[in-house]
């Protein structure tokens, strides 16, 4: 879950480029750490979503399956509406179930750090999600993975972060008692942070 970039209509660079080779990393990392059979996908990401392509229902029904939930935490990702939705959407499916099972608590939101926050406000829907990014490394923890991927000297820092979070995935999905639910329209979510606008999938103004 990521907060879209703005496009710029003079240019024709990918505003979320830097995120779906971080999202790539991570599933590469995942496949053999989880034991994949040949041709499954690790994970989800938006990208290919595009207005028009039923992108709220295809939305919906990632969230309703998927065993773990990795937020990309920036400011510009607690001012998402739709980032808001989706976290809303897994936190409700993970907490009704426990609820219905008594099972224990098992983190099930692992949090990605992207740009850090420097003022460390957070909303309060997230304060009950374990979120330790020095437990990836201290330049990871200070400026994030796009501060980390963008230095090129940094890239030792970069690749130890990225794995530690596959693994950090790897271990929350195997561990995971959610089990998958039917399909609930997108649009009915309320926003968990209270966003006030943001971008859909395929970086479309809502």
């Amino acid at each position: 879950s990521y907060a879209h970039g703005q496009r710029d209509e003079q240019s024709s660079q990918d505003p979320d480029l830097w995120i779906a080779q971080l999202y790539d990393a991570i599933c590469d990392h995942i496949r053999p750490l989880a034991d994949l059979p040949p041709g499954w996908k690790p994970g989800f990401m938006d990208r290919e979503l595009q207005q028009g392509q039923q992108w709220p229902w295809r939305l919906s029904n990632a969230l309703a399956k998927c065993r773990v939930f990795v937020p990309l935490y920036s400011r510009r990702y607690f001012k998402s509406e739709h980032c808001g939705k989706e976290w809303f959407a897994f936190s409700r499916r993970a907490l009704n179930f426990a609820a219905a099972n008594g099972a224990g608590r098992v983190e099930t939101i692992v949090p990605a750090l992207w740009i850090p926050m420097r003022d460390g406000q957070f909303p309060e829907a997230t304060r009950a999600v374990q979120f330790r990014p020095a437990d990836f490394g201290p330049l990871y923890a200070e400026h994030g993975f796009y501060g980390i991927m963008k230095v090129s000297r940094w890239r030792e820092a970069y690749d130890e972060a990225v794995y530690l979070l596959a693994r950090r995935i790897v271990d929350a999905a195997e561990a995971s008692p959610v089990e998958p639910e039917h399909s609930i329209q997108y649009e009915s979510f309320p926003a968990a942070f209270g966003g006030n606008g943001g971008t859909r999938p395929g970086g479309k103004t809502p």
